[in-house]
């Protein structure tokens, strides 16, 4: 899974999906996490992560696909993630990641941008 956090909208085009077609890394306008989540705990990661977050957002995000967050999407994933990491129920697996996406949303909202999170 892959995490990235928009620093910068400007000059930014949007594919046909209405996902940001934002450069590769490194480029100033993003940063870019990485977590290598071992294929046995897909079933998992569908329902603590992927379910959740489709359902809070109106998403389509699953494994190997893509999905943009605006600002709004951020707003929602923020005390979401905040009550999960305090009910201290989330595998071990998904505790990094959930707090770098902690902090990429809360940045995201601050800077009025966005996070993709890449399946």
């Amino acid at each position: 899974m892959t995490l990235f956090l928009l620093l910068d909208m400007s000059q930014i085009e949007y594919d046909e999906f209405g996902i940001p077609d934002f450069p590769e890394p490194p480029d100033p306008r993003i940063e870019e996490t990485l977590f290598d989540i071992d294929e046995s705990y897909m079933d998992v990661l569908e329902e603590e992560f992927y379910k959740p977050m489709n359902n809070l957002c109106g998403t389509i995000l699953d494994m190997w696909e893509q999905e943009f967050f605006d600002k709004s999407a951020c707003e929602k994933i923020k005390p979401w993630l905040e009550e999960r990491l305090a009910s201290k129920s989330v595998p071990e697996f998904l505790i990094e990641p959930f707090k770098k996406l902690l902090e990429y949303v809360t940045r995201a909202i601050d800077l009025n941008t966005g996070v993709v999170i890449e399946g």
